[in-house]
């Protein structure tokens, strides 16, 4: 895999918390156009994984090694303002739970307002027009702009989120398990506006998940995780159909299946 010529790349990273390895030599690499799936239990170190690549890490957490390559430009040995200006802008995150993502009591289209002119000098028609813009790419009516997140229901919040992510054109957009908080009779409609809006715009994206069926329908390449190590590393066909680690055959295997008992992850693997 030639990660040198990837548009974001991590190299070797390690964190810990309270002294406890969390994120222990990760590696890995996207490209323009290319969707790849971080999978793996809670705890595993996805999460601090994403938020990582942005620098957002707690307060609580050491780096020990690592760097994180946009482009050329090791983001870690960035200046805050520099930090500022690829955040929302270049790469953007879209969170698991969009009701705490967000404002409460600030009106959705005023939210979406402020990551524009976080990044763009705009004027307020231009804005507002690019506003009605985002909603409708993720089929939000123009109504949703004078509404407050509480008024929306889970789809509609995180449609809402995915808009503030799109709102400056990243060229890398992270997503943290942005469907587990869903009704299963939304998370479909969520991912196939995510794979939709990725094929169109060919942005590169990192996808946090759980669940390998997920990673079926938006995946093209693989890591799976474990104890915050990347354990299997490839093309999403060679992971699902002959995947070479124990674990990642059990974490197949949690998926449900018609006509078949829900295995679940056994306590020996």
């Amino acid at each position: 895999m030639a990660e040198d010529k990837k548009i974001l790349r991590i190299e070797d990273l390690s964190v810990e918390i309270a002294g406890r390895q969390v994120i222990d030599g990760v590696s890995l690499g996207v490209d323009k156009g290319e969707v790849l799936a971080i999978v793996g239990e809670s705890g595993s170190g996805k999460t601090l994984t994403g938020l990582a690549i942005m620098d957002l890490l707690p307060d609580s957490a050491v780096r020990r090694s690592g760097r994180v390559f946009f482009r050329d430009d090791d983001i870690f040995s960035m200046g805050n303002k520099a930090k500022r200006k690829i955040r929302g802008k270049d790469i953007a995150m879209v969170f698991q739970e969009p009701f705490t993502a967000m404002n409460p009591v600030m009106k959705v289209g005023h939210q979406i307002g402020e990551v524009i002119d976080a990044h763009f000098r705009v004027a307020k028609e231009q804005k507002k027009a690019r506003v009605e813009e985002l909603l409708g790419t993720v089929k939000l009516s123009v109504d949703v702009m004078d509404s407050y997140p509480h008024e929306l229901s889970g789809g509609m919040r995180q449609r809402a989120i995915i808009a503030m992510a799109l709102a400056c054109g990243p060229e890398v957009l992270i997503l943290d398990e942005p469907t587990t908080a869903l009704d299963v009779s939304i998370q479909k409609e969520v991912i196939d506006l995510i794979r939709n809006l990725q094929k169109e715009r060919d942005f590169a994206a990192f996808f946090i998940t759980h669940d390998f069926s997920v990673v079926n329908l938006v995946a093209d390449t693989v890591a799976v995780m474990r104890y915050g190590k990347i354990i299997e590393y490839g093309v999403k066909e060679n992971v699902l159909r002959n995947p070479k680690e124990r674990y990642t055959r059990h974490l197949i295997d949690c998926v449900p299946r018609m006509g078949d008992k829900r295995k679940r992850l056994g306590a020996d693997v």
